[in-house]
C-alpha cells in the first residue's frame, strides 16, 4: 500500500512539473505609459484601404508595436490579447 501511494504521488509531482512551464507568465518588453497609433495604406488584403494599428511600443525604442487593436477601414475594431 505504500509502495502505491508512493507512485501515485511521485506521479502527481512528475505531472506538476511537466505542466508548470504552462503557468508561466511571460511579459512584453514594452512601453505601456504611452499608445501608440500608426496609419497605413495596405497593399495586399484590399489593396488601398487604410487602417490604424495601436499599441505599445518596445522600451528599447526599435520600430516594433505590440499590437491592441487594429481598425480596418470600414470602422470596424479587432482587439488581440484579450484587450477591449
Amino acid at each position: 500500500m505504500i509502495a502505491r501511494l508512493q507512485i501515485l504521488a511521485l506521479g502527481f509531482v512528475g505531472i506538476l512539473a511537466a505542466a508548470s512551464p504552462l503557468f508561466a507568465h511571460h511579459a512584453w518588453p514594452v512601453d505601456t505609459s504611452r499608445e501608440v497609433t500608426v496609419k497605413g495604406t495596405v497593399t495586399g488584403y484590399k489593396t488601398g484601404d487604410v487602417i490604424t494599428a495601436i499599441g505599445h511600443r518596445f522600451i528599447d525604442g526599435s520600430n516594433i508595436l505590440r499590437l491592441q487593436k487594429v481598425v480596418m477601414a470600414n470602422g470596424k475594431e479587432f482587439f488581440l490579447y484579450g484587450g477591449r
